[in-house]
């Protein structure tokens, strides 16, 4: 998945730069790492919150489930 505006030269830089992101999922959760984690994570949990409207990842009660989340994304080269 992608945010921000790609261009057709593939310029990453201005207004909204364009980036990629990763996410992982299992039956309850939904972890994502924006640009490597260096434009943000999102951690949702699907029992509680269907509609992905509160972002847990910094959250330290969900510590644990974003350290098993990320495990879980491939490993990028």
């Amino acid at each position: 998945m992608s945010r921000g505006t790609p261009t057709a030269t593939g310029e990453t830089t201005g207004k909204n730069p364009w980036f990629l992101g990763y996410s992982v999922r299992t039956e309850r959760y939904r972890y994502t790492e924006w640009d490597g984690g260096k434009k943000g994570v999102q951690l949702f949990d699907y029992d509680k919150d269907p509609g992905e409207l509160k972002n847990l990842a910094n959250d330290p009660a969900h510590a644990d489930v974003v350290k098993q989340m990320k495990a879980l994304l491939p490993a990028k080269k």
